[in-house]
């Protein structure tokens, strides 16, 4: 399922680009950036699970159902880097190993909503980093928005907490929080995530690659210039 969804996503990307309402296009381009990455996980997956017996948890845990920014950023989407971030950065500050436990509490006590905001604030920013400092090195090109983009998310998944708290007991149905998550996602995406891939031509040339190992193991190693799908744009 995920391979034909990436290689119909190549080819509408390749072929029906300027045809395609910028949004659109641009969803079908972060499936075109992110399915790889997936379909390697699960490779993995299921090769050690056969050969060695091993359990690794998946790439992604169905992001579009993400019912808030805690859920999408902590338990769905990059799973791997999320936890990586979280034992590194996020657990360190929030409990108290990095610089101390809170006053009047052990190291294993509560985690206070200001210890709890700084922790996500630190993670955001440092994940923001990691991506600017990964396009600069792949590209060249440096602009911050990508940094923007995660502090942008991490101070609102801090606002997020903070409005549960007040709230209490009151839980939102499903049909409510799940399109106002996905819809800041995609609105902070399209403002600050998107146009750096473009600008940098990032998408051009992941597309152009891509069409070109496609293009090898359907018609071999030696591919005619005129079977290569050309991004469009």
């Amino acid at each position: 399922g995920k391979g034909l969804l990436l290689c119909v996503s190549i080819v509408v990307a390749a072929s029906f680009g300027d045809a395609l309402w910028a949004p659109v296009l641009h969803f079908v381009l972060l499936l075109v950036m992110f399915l790889p990455y997936e379909l390697l996980v699960d490779a993995a997956r299921l090769i050690c699970s056969h050969s060695f017996a091993l359990d690794i948890e998946p790439a992604m845990d169905q992001p579009y159902f993400a019912r808030s920014l805690n859920d999408f950023w902590g338990r769905r989407w990059n799973l791997t880097a999320s936890a990586t971030l979280r034992d590194l950065i996020y657990c360190p500050i929030a409990d108290g190993r990095l610089y101390g436990p809170a006053p009047g509490s052990g190291s294993k006590g509560p985690v206070s909503p200001i210890r709890r905001s700084v922790a996500v604030m630190a993670t955001f920013a440092c994940s923001g980093a990691l991506h600017e400092y990964f396009i600069w090195m792949t590209t060249g090109y440096l602009t911050g928005e990508w940094g923007l983009f995660f502090c942008i998310n991490g101070a609102a998944l801090v606002l997020e907490d903070g409005a549960k708290r007040l709230c209490g007991t009151c839980v939102w149905p499903k049909w409510v929080t799940v399109p106002l998550t996905i819809a800041f996602l995609i609105t902070t995406a399209e403002l600050l995530f998107i146009p750096p891939v473009l600008a940098s031509g990032w998408a051009d040339l992941g597309l152009e690659e891509m069409t070109r190992a496609a293009a090898r193991v359907m018609h071999g190693p030696q591919v005619p210039e005129q079977q290569l799908l050309r991004p469009s744009g």
